[in-house]
């Protein structure tokens, strides 16, 4: 009987993987989603892992109709919705679960990055809820997903060497979170390794080393500009 149920539990995640590639594949014209059953209870909302210095995404709490999402709502609605980011955006944003008429849905945040040579990027997700991963190459009419993963509670991180190109990091629930409640989550995307989740905005703060660095040059600079001066001074 387990052996059963692991069989169907793949044969369902190949199922859902498959209708998520075709999404994009068919163009955003389409405005398909991932659907989930709302079961009868919700996961319960645990604290956001959000850390200070990272980027609110400011979708609003409450989404519109039917889970319309035109803050970041991707290739999936019209007319296209991105976070565009680039090496080192590190943003706190919200996931949500709706309800239409009575199927369960997952909205879905897509963040755009666009690479002008070939780099390693390490996405990096932090959420309290079971998720789901996927990234895809651009444009929405022509573009495929390239990597789909579902995702427990906690920290996890994608790495891939990808060619120059446009790219699509999507987030969504892999679990009815209720109707239209907000649920908060960190994600990074970069071309270093993450390291812990209270680190993530430490690449775009310069460290006390790094600092000595800057203010040492700057000393250099100064005294550099006041020889010339003072050398052609001198001369004249």
């Amino acid at each position: 009987m387990k052996k059963i149920s692991i069989i169907l539990m793949i044969a369902v995640s190949t199922l859902a993987f498959s209708s998520l590639f075709a999404q994009l594949n068919g163009g955003p014209s389409k405005l398909l989603r991932h659907g989930i059953q709302p079961p009868p209870t919700a996961v319960p909302m645990g604290s956001g892992p959000c850390i200070d210095c990272a980027t609110p995404e400011n979708e609003p709490p409450v989404l519109g109709p039917d889970g319309i999402d035109v803050t970041n709502g991707g290739c999936w609605y019209q007319p296209e919705a991105f976070t565009n980011v680039v090496d080192g955006s590190v943003y706190c944003s919200n996931i949500n679960t709706y309800l239409s008429g009575s199927d369960g849905y997952t909205e879905s945040d897509w963040y755009r990055l666009v690479l002008t040579e070939p780099k390693t990027i390490y996405w990096s997700v932090n959420s309290p809820i079971d998720g789901q991963v996927a990234v895809a190459s651009g444009p929405c009419a022509t573009g495929t997903f390239i990597y789909v993963q579902y995702t427990s509670p906690g920290v996890y991180t994608y790495s891939a060497t990808l060619p120059a190109g446009e790219y699509y990091f999507v987030y969504l629930s892999s679990v009815w979170l209720g109707d239209g409640i907000p649920y908060p989550y960190m994600t990074r995307i970069a071309t270093t390794p993450p390291g812990a989740p209270e680190t993530w905005c430490s690449a775009s703060i310069p460290t006390l080393s790094q600092w000595s660095l800057i203010i040492l040059g700057m000393v250099l600079l100064g005294a550099g500009t006041f020889y010339i001066l003072g050398f052609k001074g001198a001369s004249a």
